[in-house]
């Protein structure tokens, strides 16, 4: 049964989800079945390749029809989060007023729509970010802040991530705001990552107001479980778009010193520790954050 705590009726959520390569979505389906308020709608967008392993991403969503409403995009051949997530704005609803656009690994504890619908929905807030952690709850995926704050270009990076972000649909539907495909998972060249802080930075600079807060969560995996190839290929793209973020908001020097100091840190300290892994990991963060410095991203 749906709470009928503070939430307006005119709160509606529409959850986007970009998926390619994933075997299975369980674990987000059920965790959104789970929810004491449920979503309006979810759009998967699936950018496939057409290879019948990845074919039970389907089934599975006819599973949950019944429980959810569930639109399923196709989209073989097709790469880049970014790009999906513009799709699946093209297919939402025109009565939804709170959008967000989870990772297809992420995850909800069984409060976290409602929590987000009365904060957002009954607010002057633009948009919202929620705290963001991993499986085992350790507070090391990201380091956010631990206690709640107003969104400004001071704060935008420490508080902003893709997955755990939540926008008024009015954004999208009238104001024309979008993710940059240039950025993201999967898209062209090396700028793997920080569409989502790209995003807030653009929205702030339209002078609209964001909310982080702490009273809630979404949930992801550490990509610290990555092996070690994987790991370091992870750091240098994510670590190239940071660079190219600073860069395209005009934000070098003082934040970009910091990140650069912060990789290099970690590498001296776990070369110290002894931990190979993680100082290749760092050393490659700050080799990809100072490619990013010099190369020229169109």
């Amino acid at each position: 049964m749906e709470s009928t705590s503070l939430i307006s009726n005119r709160e509606k959520i529409s959850l986007i989800i970009a998926t390619l390569g994933r075997v299975s979505l369980t674990r987000l389906l059920s965790s959104l079945n789970d929810q004491t308020y449920k979503p309006h709608e979810v759009i998967v967008v699936h950018q496939n390749n057409g290879q019948d392993k990845y074919s039970n991403i389907k089934s599975e969503i006819e599973g949950y029809k019944g429980l959810l409403n569930i639109t399923y995009i196709s989209r073989v051949g097709e790469r880049g989060a970014s790009k999906a997530r513009n799709i699946g704005l093209q297919y939402v609803s025109e009565d939804v007023s709170i959008i967000s656009f989870p990772d297809d690994d992420c995850y909800f504890p069984s409060r976290c729509l409602e929590t987000v619908c009365e904060e957002l929905g009954n607010s002057d807030f633009d948009f919202l970010s929620v705290y963001a952690d991993d499986d085992e709850r350790t507070g090391k995926i990201v380091n956010l802040p631990k206690t709640s704050e107003i969104i400004a270009e001071s704060n935008a990076l420490s508080t902003s991530i893709e997955w755990s972000l939540f926008f008024k649909a009015s954004l999208f539907k009238h104001d024309g705001y979008f993710f940059c495909e240039e950025m993201g998972v999967g898209s062209d060249g090396l700028v793997g990552a920080d569409e989502g802080p790209d995003l807030v930075l653009s929205l702030l600079k339209g002078k609209k107001w964001g909310k982080y807060i702490t009273s809630t969560y979404v949930l992801h995996p550490s990509p610290m479980q990555f092996e070690a190839k994987a790991l370091l290929t992870r750091g240098f793209k994510y670590s190239f778009a940071r660079s190219y973020l600073l860069k395209k908001h005009g934000l070098l020097g003082l934040k970009y010193s910091e990140s650069i100091c912060r990789s290099l840190a970690g590498f001296i300290l776990y070369m110290v520790r002894v931990n190979p892994k993680m100082s290749s990991y760092y050393l490659s963060c700050f080799f990809g954050k100072l490619y990013g410095l010099v190369k020229r991203v169109k």
